[in-house]
């Protein structure tokens, strides 16, 4: 499907979903009624069309970034940024692998979750066990379980879901949602 159509149907899903949010019906005078909500919150399609928008940047983004580059990798953790940029990258129609690296500690429901998605599972040569027998706990002044459990590189280029909004050191650090950053060939 090309991002226009998914676009037009996407649009369209907006539309309905405007009619059962303004709930609009006419009452036996013949006047017409809105839900309370819609009434309350005239923005909300504007808001809506803002979400579109950024989507649609977020794909064009996608798909520049990645042209040329064969498969990428698409780092995934099993929460709900990573469920997004899974969804942005089918949308996006690149060719591309869904990645879970495992910590051998993780949740029995992150990885069930990651495997109905489609994402393929990827074992360290480490288990997080062997780490802590040669290195000790982790913490904040030593921290060294990511860097060997999950910031390794399987393809060459790795797409990473980073909200800006998450603290204030990743404000700064992704000024721009156009910023894209590659692994080096080996």
């Amino acid at each position: 499907a090309s991002f226009s159509s998914i676009k037009d149907d996407f649009v369209a899903q907006l539309k309905d979903l405007k009619k059962q949010i303004t709930g609009e019906r006419t009452t036996k005078k013949g006047k017409k009624k809105q839900n309370r909500m819609f009434r309350n919150n005239p923005n909300i399609m504007e808001s809506l069309k803002e979400q579109v928008e950024k989507i649609e940047k977020a794909i064009k983004l996608l798909q520049t970034t990645t042209k040329n580059r064969g498969v990428v990798e698409l780092a995934y953790s099993g929460g709900k940024d990573s469920d997004v940029c899974l969804e942005l990258c089918k949308m996006a129609g690149i060719n591309f692998r869904a990645i879970y690296k495992c910590t051998t500690i993780d949740p029995n429901g992150t990885i069930a979750h990651a495997k109905s998605k489609g994402v393929e599972i990827v074992k360290p040569k480490e288990t997080m066990r062997d780490i802590l027998q040669k290195r000790g706990f982790p913490n904040r002044r030593r921290r060294f379980c990511c860097s060997i459990l999950k910031e390794y590189k399987v393809l060459d280029t790795c797409i990473i879901g980073v909200r800006k909004a998450e603290s204030r050191r990743r404000n700064k650090r992704y000024a721009e949602t156009t910023q894209c950053r590659y692994y080096n060939k080996k």
